[in-house]
């Protein structure tokens, strides 16, 4: 039982990509710092569960095309219809990096790092993302942004995690160019495998399914150029999932500046 309660409340953190964004790679030696906070409700056997979590991150390009960035997330509580969960502290930590080979694609390459407080992340739960994007503009007001890329993690000694296709799509709407930005997308997860602890089969034989469809919008403020907010709804469901949690909601609020 602990361990679901920990799957729930991992994935209710981290049910969208580790890359920053979906877009090309910044201009040679240019960056952003990002710190934010989201709240999430997701049901779990029939459990209600709450959390809010703060983040900070930090992404650089150090080479032509070459981005590196990590995240540094922190979860403030977790609660179980309105008491104390006992599920904080510092997260797993985020490392990733993208290569942008030609004009409209990126490979990139993501690590988390199981270092994460043991009371709602796996213990030696290492994640691996690594895949391609792909992105175009259509016109001046109207961005396309897309991923494939695929996920393998372990989940400690005599334990293994399914691997999972993970896509997503993004357009992005320049309400009013350089300042305004509203966008919509959707991350689509097939979990090709199962999951097993002592070799016993703990989830269904792959074909399982996440759909996240997602809203935001981004201002730029016109007295400091460099500083943005962004704020974003997210929704989650999982479909021939009984062992992961259910009906998410995500509500994100961050602040970006770059340099």
């Amino acid at each position: 039982m602990f361990k679901k309660i920990v799957l729930a409340g991992t994935l209710a953190t981290v049910s969208s990509f580790a890359t920053w964004d979906l877009f090309p790679v910044r201009e040679n030696h240019k960056g952003q710092v990002k710190i934010g906070a989201s709240f999430s409700t997701y049901e779990f056997e029939d459990r209600d569960f709450g959390a809010f979590d703060v983040y900070a991150g930090l992404r650089s390009s150090i080479y032509p095309g070459w981005e590196i960035a990590f995240n540094v997330p922190y979860r403030v509580f977790t609660h179980e219809k309105g008491y104390d969960a006992e599920m904080d502290g510092v997260g797993n930590i985020g490392f990733s990096t993208r290569y942008q080979f030609i004009p409209f694609m990126n490979a990139f390459f993501d690590v988390s790092l199981p270092v994460g407080d043991k009371s709602y992340n796996e213990d030696d739960d290492w994640n691996f993302d690594v895949g391609l994007q792909y992105s175009t503009q259509f016109n001046a007001l109207l961005n396309f942004g897309s991923q494939l890329g695929f996920n393998f993690a372990t989940k400690g000694e005599n334990e293994e995690a399914p691997i999972s296709m993970k896509t997503a799509v993004e357009l992005d709407f320049k309400i009013i160019p350089e300042e305004f930005t509203a966008y919509v997308g959707l991350d689509f997860n097939l979990f090709l495998g199962r999951f097993t602890d002592h070799g016993y089969q703990y989830s269904h034989d792959g074909g399982g399914v996440y759909l996240g469809p997602y809203a935001g919008v981004t201002y730029n403020f016109e007295q400091l150029d460099m500083l943005s907010v962004d704020a974003s709804l997210r929704f989650g469901k999982c479909i021939n999932m009984h062992d992961y949690p259910d009906n998410l909601l995500i509500v994100n609020l961050a602040f970006l500046l770059d340099f």
